[in-house]
């Protein structure tokens, strides 16, 4: 449940106490409700994170779960700071809002190896997290909040509502997350201090890889990740020249090249088909169709006995995010594991071997010391993936029925955006 999901879930709690019009309470009381999970949440973090430590040798998953835990309950109470005490009425920009569940997070993740190792290995995983996992996601926020004072500030955003409507919102919305998507490659590198792919046999052996494939790239970098081994490779970017495909030295150190060159097809493949303006598709439509579900449904849940005497704004914002979070969870999960096989199915096409693609996915796995069975849920399983790519050798007709499933994904979301638009718009919702 780490990183994007919670990540969204704080976002939409403040979107929805924003929404919602909670009052704001006093600043002593929100004072009290900050310092409450300053208090509570180090030490039931640093408490349960010792006890799944310990009880790692009879259950494996136990850190896990407990981390799962732990994600629960800092939402659970950044959902009555935004909910029940207004601090996201009080604080409107995202990247003023979210600080409370970012200090619950670095608590969380600096607490989560108690009992595995010493301080050092701390320090390390919430660095790691801090670097890799939420920053990345974090960089947008304060953009976005400087255009949306620009816009405030010089009229701009009144005009174009006058004239667009409530589509402005959505239009300016999606114009300002392709802008910042375009950049945020040239962040990361910074941030990441990825440089150039050392020239070498390999080096021009993926450049003609790129070639091949019809993919435009900005460059290959070397991605370094301290801390013990990492087998990961990554495409960023949007637009050709602020397009990088990055790798990290253990994956192109110990794999062969045929691997790595199917490792590099897994993510032009992201590129060709178009997955990351596919992702934002479904944001947009999860946005949408979230809010214009929420009324109805308020209205259904209004007449509960135990919800009656709820505010309806409040309500409707709680309803939300119960939809936004399952519109997330279980329908882009479904999607992003579509995409995984169909960029593993242009791994093995660039490779002209499916095996090839197998083996490599296999390789990294034991590297990386995953359980090929073990789930994810938005890959999937490793030993999923290669049982799909040997189903793909014995029958061709499974990568042509995969490719009409995404046609259809694509025709399906188009579909959903365009009616959850025109609806929130007949019934005058605020989009």
């Amino acid at each position: 449940m780490t990183g994007l999901i919670p990540l969204i879930a704080a976002l939409a709690l403040i979107e929805a106490g924003i929404r919602a019009g909670v009052h704001q309470a006093s600043g002593r009381s929100l004072a009290l409700g900050l310092l409450i999970g300053a208090l509570l949440i180090p030490l039931i973090c640093e408490t349960g994170s010792r006890i799944a430590a310990r009880c790692r040798s009879r259950w494996p998953a136990a850190l896990d779960r407990w981390e799962v835990a732990v994600e629960v309950l800092i939402l659970a109470w950044f959902a009555w700071l935004c909910l029940g005490l207004g601090w996201s009425s009080h604080h409107r920009a995202y990247s003023v809002a979210l600080l409370p569940w970012v200090a619950a997070q670095m608590v969380c993740w600096f607490c989560l190896p108690a009992g595995l190792s010493g301080s050092g290995r701390r320090v390390h995983h919430l660095l790691h997290q801090l670097r890799y996992g939420l920053a990345p996601l974090l960089l947008a926020l304060p953009i976005l909040d400087l255009c949306a004072w620009i816009g405030d500030s010089s009229g701009w955003a009144t005009f174009l509502a006058g004239h667009l409507g409530q589509w402005a919102n959505v239009a300016g919305s999606f114009l300002l997350a392709v802008a910042v998507l375009a950049v945020l490659p040239w962040l990361l590198m910074l941030l990441w201090r990825a440089g150039p792919l050392p020239d070498g046999p390999l080096a021009e052996q993926l450049t003609s890889a790129c070639t091949r494939a019809g993919v435009p790239v900005a460059g290959l970098r070397l991605w370094p990740v301290a801390g013990g081994k990492s087998y990961n490779a990554m495409v960023l970017g949007l637009m050709p020249r602020l397009r990088y495909v990055l790798f990290t030295p253990d994956l192109l150190a110990d794999l062969p090249p045929a691997q790595v060159e199917a490792v590099l097809g897994h993510e032009l493949g992201h590129v060709r088909h178009r997955h990351l303006w596919l992702y934002l598709l479904f944001a947009i439509t999860a946005g949408l169709g979230s809010w214009t579900l929420a009324d109805p449904v308020r209205l259904i849940l209004h007449q509960l006995p135990g919800l009656a005497t709820w505010s309806p704004a409040l309500l409707q914002g709680v309803i939300s995010l119960g939809l936004a979070l399952a519109a997330w969870r279980l329908a882009f999960g479904i999607l992003s594991r579509a995409c995984e096989r169909q960029a593993d199915l242009a791994g093995a096409t660039m490779v002209n071997d499916p095996l090839i693609m197998c083996a490599a996915l296999s390789a990294v796995s034991e590297a990386a010391g995953h359980e090929p069975e073990s789930s994810n849920w938005r890959h999937g399983s490793i030993a999923a993936r290669i049982r799909w790519l040997q189903e793909l050798c014995a029958d061709g007709q499974v990568a042509v029925r995969h490719e009409r499933l995404m046609r259809f994904a694509w025709v399906l979301l188009v579909a959903t955006a365009t009616g959850f638009g025109f609806a929130a718009l007949h019934r005058g919702l605020p989009i």
